[in-house]
């Protein structure tokens, strides 16, 4: 038989215990909505750079081969398409194309990192993705 100190000591932990969980589930839900925020803040933030790219087609336009131009232009027409909903995988894929052409001699750690990020198995346009990166990164070499 429990003494009434035992049952008092139970009904605090008992207590304790709904509050704990009742915190837990308000901190679930605050963190749920925080998600939603944070992955459409980072859906906004691949198709700025998605449209950043336009920046690196205008400015390669009056300095590079034909050849270049189109690829890069091809380029910014995917990942334009690519950006749209896909994450901060969309993100690290673009900014990765940017840094190959920006950082000259680290053109294919950047490309390579670039088309891991693009392999990601939820998005459907990775062949499509993978294979203007490698005809852009060839074209890059090719005029440099």
């Amino acid at each position: 038989m429990l003494s009434i100190k035992s049952k008092q000591k139970q009904k605090v932990l008992l207590k304790r215990r709904r509050e704990e969980k009742n915190e837990s589930v308000d901190n679930l839900k605050t963190v749920r909505s925080i998600l939603a925020v944070i992955k459409k803040t980072t859906e906004t933030a691949c198709l700025a750079y998605a449209y950043t790219y336009d920046f690196v087609v205008i400015v390669t336009s009056s300095l590079s081969s034909s050849k270049f131009r189109q690829a890069a232009s091809k380029f910014n027409e995917v990942a334009k398409k690519y950006a749209n909903g896909k994450g901060d995988n969309a993100a690290s894929v673009i900014v990765g194309v940017i840094s190959g052409i920006a950082y000259h001699g680290f053109e294919d750690w950047w490309f390579n990192n670039a088309k891991r990020f693009a392999s990601n198995p939820k998005v459907t346009e990775i062949n499509k993705m993978i294979a203007i990166i490698d005809k852009l990164l060839e074209v890059y070499k090719r005029v440099k």
